[in-house]
């Protein structure tokens, strides 16, 4: 299974510092973790840049990613 690993709000949120998800893809991640973490804030979530196996996906609705991977969810950097 992948592993979501959580930092910071997310972690405080979700109450651990990572999650063991069966999706292969981004919307069955967010799917999985809606049914996990209901109180979560999906758009807060959707918000941010993902990140698989340490590569930033540039579009992660058509991403997908293997059952061992290390996923997370890191705050966007704003230029400015």
């Amino acid at each position: 299974m992948a592993t979501l690993k959580l930092s910071g709000a997310l972690a405080a949120m979700a109450g651990c510092e990572e999650i063991e998800v069966s999706a292969t893809a981004y919307r069955g991640l967010l799917q999985e973790i809606d049914s996990i973490l209901p109180e979560w804030d999906r758009a807060k979530i959707e918000s941010m840049a993902f990140v698989i196996d340490g590569e930033i996906v540039d579009e992660p609705f058509l991403a997908t990613f293997e059952r061992d991977s290390e996923l997370h969810f890191i705050e966007k950097i704003a230029a400015g």
